[in-house]
């Protein structure tokens, strides 16, 4: 597992609101849905919160703290994250590995191809919200992988990403270290999803 050092300090959350799981899930939803429909239907789900309640509840999203957090210096914080664990990712990950940041995939040679991240590089938003899991110092991004890919490529290659960027932030607390890492870690992870 690779280790983030200093994340929290590089964050430099600008400022931190308390929020409610139901306005995270809102949002979410208002993100996804249109966007991933054939993904979760070719998936045998009518919906997109039939898809998505296999995360809500193994790890138990309803349940926690929720704070809206605005990252002041994305391209130095965001690269630290880790990917979330999902199948479509790992191709990307550093022979070896079953964990990454965003920085080890943005050096992959076909990052810069995959047609979301090439999509965020080429339509940057004026603001953006991403949904993460923190433990710690630790930070894994659940919502949001091709737009923190295209701004960890942008950081690596010098390029400008001029976004207002959140994340809506979930925390778990030491003794939740092992549920976490199922978000992190591909050999951990219960529900691994293809995207």
């Amino acid at each position: 597992m690779c280790q983030l050092a200093d994340t929290l300090e590089a964050l430099m959350f600008a400022d931190r609101r308390p929020t409610t799981w139901e306005a995270v899930r809102a949002d979410w939803q208002a993100r996804e849905q249109d966007v991933w429909r054939a993904h979760y239907q070719d998936r045998g789900f009518d919906s997109w919160v039939a898809w998505r309640d296999v995360y809500v509840r193994d790890f138990g999203l309803a349940d926690r703290v929720w704070t809206v957090e605005r990252l002041e210096h994305p391209l130095e914080s965001v690269p630290g994250f880790f990917v979330g664990a999902f199948q479509g990712w790992r191709r990307y990950y550093p022979e070896g590995k079953t964990a990454a940041s965003f920085s080890d995939i943005a050096r992959h040679p076909e990052i810069r191809q995959n047609t979301g991240v090439r999509y965020w590089l080429d339509h940057i938003p004026e603001r953006t919200q991403m949904i993460v899991f923190r433990c710690g110092e630790e930070i894994v991004v659940r919502d949001g992988t091709h737009r923190c890919a295209a701004m960890a490529v942008s950081a690596v290659d010098g390029i400008p990403f001029s976004s207002e960027v959140e994340a809506a932030v979930a925390e778990f607390s030491p003794g939740e270290h092992e549920l976490f890492l199922r978000a992190v870690d591909q050999l951990f992870a219960k529900h691994v999803d293809s995207h």
